[in-house]
């Protein structure tokens, strides 16, 4: 992920009210729309109740916090750098010796929290990204009779079952799947339904590799969803798979 995205992303958090009173730091109090935050230096401290709008401004990639306290106004403002968000503070109020670094302090915390969650965000993102473009190459090779020849003869034959379609088939399967994975890297289920169609499984650490379905008709599906269109009862065999082919699939 590029830290501009991470950074942009960011940024339309900070200009998030309610994941600003989440996140901002010396919360005290929180009693409608107002937001009691407390500032303490030593034994010294300031407290007061404050009103806070946030907003994000794409065209000047800034965010802006404002809070407007009974005593007391306080501005953020937060703009990108090579090393992240770095945030800039104005303040009117009492005890400014007490306040401003304190404040200066809370904003850091609240930028970093923001890139935290947006660097998550985008890593799950590209993550699930890569296992949906995996997930339909996989799909594909379910398709090829060569290729499923050679995933049968990478295992061996460990049951056979009656299951029954419709609705809900992905989880029967994955409940058959979890029941046989002891000791084998994936579970391939191949099953017929009595109108002459076939399913083709394949599931690995609990999750559905591939997903092949072709009906009676001889039309040809592919992917999870495919299975929702299988009626009927299915006799479903199912293979321990030892090694999968490591050309085709990695993950």
């Amino acid at each position: 992920m590029s830290n501009r995205n991470a950074a942009d992303r960011a940024l339309r958090m900070l200009g998030d009210r309610t994941f600003v009173i989440e996140n901002l730091p010396g919360v005290v109090g929180l009693k409608g729309d107002r937001v009691t935050l407390s500032f303490r230096r030593w034994i010294f401290g300031f407290k007061d109740n404050y009103i806070i709008r946030a907003a994000y401004d794409p065209r000047l990639r800034a965010s802006e916090i404002v809070l407007e306290g009974d005593r007391s106004r306080l501005r953020m403002v937060f703009r990108p750098t090579p090393l992240g968000l770095e945030p800039s503070i104005e303040y009117n109020g009492p005890r400014r010796r007490i306040v401003l670094p304190r404040a200066l302090e809370a904003a850091r915390k609240l930028a970093s929290a923001a890139l935290e969650r947006a660097e998550r965000e985008l890593s799950r993102i590209a993550v699930e990204r890569e296992a949906a473009r995996e997930g339909r190459a996989v799909d594909r090779l379910m398709g090829d009779i060569g290729w499923i020849a050679d995933l049968v003869m990478r295992g061996s034959l460990i049951a056979t079952i009656k299951v029954e379609g419709g609705p809900g088939l992905m989880d029967r399967l994955l409940e058959v799947a979890k029941t046989y994975e002891g000791g084998y890297e994936a579970v391939y289920l191949s099953g017929r339904t009595s109108d002459g169609g076939e399913v083709r499984v394949l599931v690995k650490g609990g999750r559905p590799l591939g997903v092949y379905v072709k009906l009676g008709d001889g039309s040809e599906h592919y992917g999870p969803e495919a299975l929702e269109i299988v009626s009927g009862g299915l006799e479903v065999r199912v293979y321990g798979i030892l090694v999968l082919p490591r050309r085709e699939i990695v993950g």
